[in-house]
């Protein structure tokens, strides 16, 4: 991102991203709540058509996938690692921190926080 109000696209992710926290080595683990949802992506060019889908009630908006998902990208925005939980047993992360080998993990939805070891 620049200062100047410009933005620069620094990765195509499989996801929504949430949070970002630095490593330290120039590296970034992204907390990434939900997978892309195919009617959601078709709405995003649509501004008018996303507020009416706002206006419906909730069991018919488009509704995120449970999934576990973390990136790690470098200064350029090049994806160097994902970790998924397709089962979706810790779902809609919100929040990643990198300590020594383990990454640390917060939820919207889920009960407490999530430890994964990175080895």
């Amino acid at each position: 991102m620049e200062l100047g109000g410009g933005v620069r696209v620094l990765a195509d992710l499989p996801a929504y991203p949430d949070n970002l926290c630095a490593v330290g080595d120039g590296t970034y683990w992204i907390a990434l709540p939900s997978p892309r949802v195919p009617i959601a992506e078709r709405l995003l060019p649509h501004p008018r058509l996303r507020q009416l889908a706002a206006l419906l009630p909730d069991a018919m908006q488009p509704q995120p996938r449970r999934y576990g998902l973390v990136a790690l990208v470098d200064g350029e925005g090049t994806v160097r690692r994902t970790l998924h939980g397709p089962a979706g047993h810790y779902s809609m992360i919100t929040g990643v921190r990198q300590h020594g080998d383990h990454l640390w993990l917060g939820s919207l939805t889920g009960s407490g926080v999530a430890r994964v070891p990175l080895g």
